[in-house]
């Protein structure tokens, strides 16, 4: 796993911090940004396809929470006009849908990989 180690000794560097998001971003979302940026070395753009994709597997990796209890999961397919358009259905057990009814279910289009979790 890369880790770029300049951009974490700097994370307080303000010249990491252009304007104006310098004062229009919290703490907490500058945290986020500097933890994100810290994945990708300074050639990130010239990496091949699977060095890309290596430097993302990290990073969202290292942001993986885990699933939450009461949360299954249903991978299935639509039919798009070129390909499959794969969709991945999150649905909330009906013990914790109780107990929230502003989020029983959701779906997010993720363009997934075969095998990925």
């Amino acid at each position: 796993m890369y880790v770029n180690t300049k951009v974490i000794s700097n994370m307080k560097d303000t010249s990491l911090r252009p304007a104006p998001y310098d004062s229009l971003l919290d703490e907490e979302t500058w945290a986020f940004v500097d933890k994100s940026v810290a994945f990708y070395p300074e050639n990130a753009t010239s990496l091949d396809y699977q060095g890309q994709r290596d430097v993302y597997d990290a990073l969202c990796k290292a942001f993986d929470a885990g699933r939450p209890s009461g949360v299954s999961v249903r991978d299935h397919s639509l039919p798009g006009a070129v390909s499959p358009i794969f969709v991945r259905e999150y649905r909330l057990s009906q013990r914790h849908s109780a107990s929230n009814r502003a989020v029983s279910s959701w779906r997010r289009l993720h363009p997934w990989r075969v095998g990925e979790p």
